[in-house]
């Protein structure tokens, strides 16, 4: 599949969704743009940049990474800490990784309290994330009854996974593979991972899913050989998730076959 294909198979889906997308696809022969700059509810893909801004912070030597700090005020939601009895220290580095690959929101609501939500926002600006605010922290209906939410853009999460992807001044080589590998044995693989296997494995894929009801969102960056493709789906309004999820996976499988196309 060429590019134009793999384009046009990608904005046909887009028009013909039930539900509200937006998505920035960038691939070696050009890039794929629909809505890519409209903000929207971020559900768990802001822990990407929750734990880059936590990474920038241990570059600079302000944060450690083995510091080891008491579970508490556990919330309900995606992770597992909240399933678990007893008293429990995890470290920084632990937290993140549960924060990525269960989306715990527990532990990401502990990265929140250790970063700072400030450090995290400016992190962001950065970044050249314009679009991207944490304001507040995850279960938090009360701040969410008062309009107080997350947000994000398809454009924006393009431009954080780029600085994993890529050398940068903002996160050191080996924060860059610290992120790396936690995103690729993300867990949630049923939206651009969905059809991983049926190629064999061939392309690795390293993402971050979220979904609310009505919202779905998966990015990812896939790497085949020496090439790479960068993708953000985000998506609401769907009447039923599973609408979302098959929208996204259905990208997800022909980004896969339009980087295998040549083999």
């Amino acid at each position: 599949m060429d590019f134009s294909s793999y384009k046009r198979h990608i904005e046909t889906l887009a028009q013909e969704a039930s539900g509200k997308t937006a998505v920035y696809i960038c691939t070696p022969d050009g890039e794929i743009k629909i809505n890519e700059a409209e903000r929207m509810q971020a559900a768990s893909v802001i822990k990407v940049p929750i734990v880059m801004a936590g990474l920038h912070a241990f570059d600079q030597g302000m944060l450690d990474l083995d510091k080891k700090v008491v579970v508490q005020d556990k919330v309900a939601g995606t992770g597992v800490l909240n399933y678990l009895s007893g008293n429990m220290e995890l470290s920084i580095l632990n937290m993140m990784t549960l924060a990525l690959i269960v989306s715990d929101n527990t532990a990401s609501n502990l990265l929140i309290h250790e970063i700072g939500r400030e450090n995290i926002n400016a992190f962001c600006q950065k970044a050249g994330a314009g679009q991207t605010v944490l304001g507040r922290y995850f279960m938090d209906h009360e701040a969410m009854e008062r309009g107080i939410d997350n947000y994000t853009s398809a454009g924006d999460m393009i431009r954080f996974f780029r600085l994993i992807g890529h050398e940068n001044k903002l996160l050191s080589n080996e924060s860059r593979k610290i992120i790396y590998q936690m995103l690729e044995n993300q867990q949630f693989r049923e939206k651009l991972a969905a059809y991983q296997a049926m190629f064999h494995d061939k392309v690795s894929i390293a993402n971050k899913t979220g979904e609310l009801n009505g919202i779905q969102h998966d990015v990812g960056m896939f790497t085949f050989e020496n090439r790479q493709v960068y993708a953000a789906i985000l998506s609401s309004n769907w009447i039923n998730n599973y609408q979302g999820r098959e929208f996204i996976s259905q990208i997800g499988k022909l980004t896969i076959e339009y980087m295998t196309a040549t083999e």
